[in-house]
């Protein structure tokens, strides 16, 4: 599976999008197990607007870390896929 992003153009105060497919998940499988990889950080700010996907706010924390505020949607997101790969999926 491959989910790709395109990128968002601004020139001369009109939005467009690329052409250029990029991407972004790339799931697969090799013997039993499963692969993947993830181009980008999840960290908020590595991964842009993304952190903000959803109605609702979450507050996140890791240990030793900040407490941040991201969207309900990309919580899932990203638990998803830790999900996938560690089999629970």
């Amino acid at each position: 599976m491959v989910l790709v992003l395109r990128r968002l153009m601004i020139e001369k105060g009109k939005l467009s999008l690329g052409q250029e497919s990029l991407p972004f998940l790339v799931t697969g499988t090799f013997g039993k197990g499963r692969t993947g990889a993830v181009t980008t950080d999840f960290a908020p700010h590595w991964v842009g607007g993304l952190v903000d996907w959803g109605e609702e706010r979450v507050t996140a924390q890791t240990p030793g870390g900040r407490k941040i505020e991201v969207g309900n949607y990309y919580v899932s997101f990203v638990q998803n896929i830790l999900f996938y790969f560690l089999g629970r999926l």
